[in-house]
Parts: C-alpha cells; sequence; structure tokens
C-alpha cells in the first residue's frame, strides 16, 4: 500500500487482514490476530464512534497488532483534513508483539499519520499531561489489572476535553467493569453508546457478568465533577453483593440441641423422690423451680415446708 492512504484504501486493508485470519511479520512468521487484535463489530463500532464524533485527535492505550489502530485511522481519515493527531502507546510491541503492530501500519501507509510511544502509560500519560496535550477521543485497551486500567482512567480524564469520549474495551471483565463504574460515579461520566447495544447496562447488577456489553464509550461532563476532600461515592457494588450472595448462600448454622421440656409435674416427682431418699437439698431445688412455674399450687408450698422440717 505505497500511495497515500485513504479511508477507502485504509478499509480494503483491513478487510483484507480479517479474511486472512492471520499476519506475518517480518522474518515471515504468521500469528493469528485473535484474541489479541478487536473482532470486526468492534472495531467498526471504535471506527463509527470516532467518525460519528467527528474525532480529530485520538489517545490510543494499546497497539498489539495494530488492527485497532487502523480502524480509527479509517475514521480520522474519513473525518478529512491530515493534521489530526494519533498518539498510540504499548510497552510490548517489541518483546511480546515482534514489532508486528508497527509493521502493520507501515503496510497500511500510515505509520507517518500515528506517534508511536513504546513506554508504559503510568510513564507516558502524565508526561502527556505535563505537555499540556489533550484529546477527543481516549480508546483503553492496554492492561486488564484493575489498578493499570484505574491510572488509565485517571490521566484519560486529565487528557480528554470536557465532552469527550473515553471508550474501554472487555467491560465484561471485572477490573474494567469497576473502573467504568468509577468513572460514572466520581467523575461524572455519561454512558453514551455501548457493544452490542441490546445489552444491559455496564453496571446492571441485575444481570449475569457474562450479558456486560463488551465495550463501553463514556463521556466526560462538560465541567468538571469536584468532590468534597474527604467525599467518596461508592463504586463497587458487585463487591458488596457479592459477600452478600456469599453470606446468603453460605451452610446454615447446625441446630442446636433441643433442651429438654420441663413442667412443673416433673419437678414435684423428682422433688418427692428425693424427699423419700433423704435428700431434702435436691427436693427444695426441685419444689422452688415448680413453684415458679406454678405459683398457685398450694401442695408444693406443703412440700417445700417438709424439706427444713426434722
Amino acid at each position: 500500500m505505497a500511495e497515500a492512504p485513504t479511508a477507502a484504501k485504509l478499509r480494503k486493508f483491513i478487510e483484507e487482514i480479517y479474511d486472512r485470519g492471520t499476519i506475518r511479520g517480518e522474518d515471515g512468521t504468521e500469528h493469528q490476530i485473535y484474541p489479541e487484535s478487536v473482532t470486526p463489530d468492534r472495531g467498526a463500532f471504535v471506527r463509527d464512534l470516532c467518525h460519528t464524533e467527528r474525532t480529530e485527535s485520538v489517545l490510543e492505550v494499546g497497539l498489539a497488532w495494530g488492527i485497532s489502530a487502523l480502524h480509527i485511522q479509517e475514521a480520522l481519515l474519513s473525518n478529512g483534513g491530515s493534521a489530526h493527531t494519533h498518539v498510540v502507546l504499548d510497552p510490548k510491541q517489541t518483546s511480546v508483539y515482534q514489532d508486528v503492530g508497527s509493521q502493520m501500519l507501515r503496510d497500511a501507509g500510515v505509520e507517518p499519520l500515528i506517534e508511536f510511544h513504546q513506554a508504559y502509560s503510568e510513564l507516558l500519560l502524565p508526561q502527556l499531561v505535563s505537555e499540556g496535550r489533550v484529546f477527543d477521543f481516549v480508546f483503553i485497551d492496554g492492561s486488564h489489572r484493575f489498578d493499570h486500567v484505574f491510572v488509565d482512567l485517571f490521566y484519560a480524564n486529565r487528557l480528554l476535553k470536557p465532552g469527550g469520549l473515553v471508550l474501554f474495551d472487555d467491560v465484561f471483565a471485572e477490573a474494567v467493569n469497576l473502573v467504568c463504574r468509577y468513572a460514572k460515579t466520581n467523575y461524572g461520566y455519561t454512558a453514551v453508546a455501548q457493544l452490542p447495544a441490546e445489552a444491559p447496562a455496564f453496571d446492571d447488577d441485575s444481570v449475569p457478568a457474562d450479558w456486560r456489553p463488551v465495550m463501553v464509550a463514556l463521556r466526560k461532563p462538560a465541567e468538571e465533577v469536584r468532590l468534597a476532600p474527604f467525599q467518596f461515592v461508592r463504586f463497587f457494588p458487585l463487591a458488596q453483593q457479592a459477600e452478600q450472595n456469599s453470606e446468603e448462600h453460605s451452610a446454615p448454622p447446625p441446630p442446636e440441641d433441643p433442651k429438654p421440656e420441663v413442667n412443673a409435674g416433673l419437678l414435684r416427682r423428682n422433688a418427692r423422690h428425693a424427699l423419700r431418699e433423704g435428700d431434702r437439698a435436691a427436693a427444695r431445688k426441685d419444689l422452688v423451680e415448680a413453684l415458679r412455674l406454678e405459683p398457685s399450687h398450694l401442695k408444693n408450698y406443703l412440700r417445700l415446708l417438709k424439706t427444713f422440717l426434722p
């Protein structure tokens, strides 16, 4: 693809990759595009969001084989003009992906249009903040550990323009889902699109995790939501629900041994037997308890009196 890239040419290039299902590195090694690459429906979702938003500047966390970056470039080219900005970072492009993603960008003719950094997001993103960079759109698809996704969101919030979009991939994963919840509850972001569109909301706890959308786009509020210094909005109802479910479904406690039923008649009989045996203390104890149960029983008083006589 030597000629200048266009949206149409890039679409054809992407379709050829999906048709093959593999990509070839410079050393001739074939690599399966899945599961590291976005599927056609996810790629189209990213592309259409960028196109609908008339996006001109994009920050993408995670390159892998480069397929999602090609979809984003298709949207940027279709939006017109060549002055767009597309920053991509991937610290493992060489060590894990053998630079195949970078090669795909070269083969598609869009490498000159992309600012690529082989760096960890927790190191590069604050640098972009310090440089005063601002983006219309941020696509987070890097490490899926909670702390990494949360750091990506933290800096994405600093780098996004008011009203900009942040798109999360693999929202069915617990860590990514919780970060989306934090963006909504503590940053004031609102969900504007998801894939599949008919899936329940990403924070709907009434449905199983497998029913969650795979992608969710959240819009940054026009004005920053400022919380009080010690204010915190709880964002992890899933953890609470899991704990509650665990308690509800835990094994019931073993039944207590039934206590023998004690009645006044049995106590009186034991007391009479104790009197015949000469055990006045035991008889007195049983009679006192019998009187507690039946305080109006006159014979109990008479028998109790006998326990004190010689």
